[in-house]
């Protein structure tokens, strides 16, 4: 979650805490259903919150690594060699090609699997350039795995936006459970003082910790009309 939803989770937490410390007896039932209303509203945002975690994890992974590796190690040298002595070979010269380095996963992926069918009937070049059965065929797996990776962080792009989306819908429901709570605590416990206190206190999300931003201010210009000369008479 971002740093303001941990801190508005942190409010719902207080205010249910503060019906702890502070509770109403008896219970109004209209109470009774905002606080049930309330502690499913932090149940969901925690389970939502582990979704986005979750899905974030995915995403991120090794992706940039592997594909940095297959780029230097299989397709660099494999196209070094082979695109010179294939240059009339069918499909030879779309096919060896080395994505840029700026591509994303799956476009180097495809590219790789493009490049072992192509280099599949020159098993003879390969090896003669020492490139054992062995290593095309790690080459190929190391594609169709970063093939399956990126296929796998699109969808948790997907679960981690939906799970986003979610976290601040169930907010807004809970904050409009704690306003119907804030009037009950009004309405029984506003005749003292330290209570209203307190409760402002919990109720209160939390400012952003770290350094404040800086406000840009823009540096006042001059007028551009001429003043008016101050003419006295007699």
């Amino acid at each position: 979650m971002q740093d303001r939803q941990n801190r508005t989770l942190q409010t719902l937490l207080n205010v249910d805490g503060f019906l702890d410390l502070r509770p109403i007896t008896p219970e109004p039932p209209l109470l009774t259903g905002m606080r049930k209303s309330l502690h499913a509203s932090i149940v969901r945002v925690r389970s939502l919150a582990a979704e986005q975690r979750s899905a974030k994890d995915s995403i991120s992974g090794s992706v940039t690594l592997r594909v940095s590796n297959l780029r230097r190690d299989r397709m660099m040298p494999l196209v070094r060699i082979a695109r010179p002595l294939l240059k009339f070979a069918p499909g030879a010269e779309a096919s060896l090609r080395v994505p840029h380095a700026r591509s994303d996963a799956y476009t180097v992926a495809t590219a790789a699997l493009r490049m072992a069918d192509a280099l599949a009937p020159h098993a003879k070049l390969l090896a003669s350039a020492g490139c054992s059965k062995e290593f095309m065929r790690e080459f190929r797996q190391e594609a169709r795995d970063l093939a399956l990776v990126t296929k796998n962080a699109d969808s948790a792009r997907q679960r981690r936006t939906k799970a986003t989306a979610a976290i601040v819908a169930e907010f807004k429901k809970a904050m409009k459970t704690v306003t119907v709570i804030e009037g009950l605590v009004m309405l029984h416990l506003g005749g003292q003082k330290g209570n209203v206190k307190f409760w402002k206190n919990r109720r209160r999300v939390s400012s952003r910790i770290g350094r404040p931003r800086k406000r840009k201010t823009s540096a006042r210009q001059p007028s551009s009309t001429p003043a008016r000369e101050l003419t006295v008479t007699a």
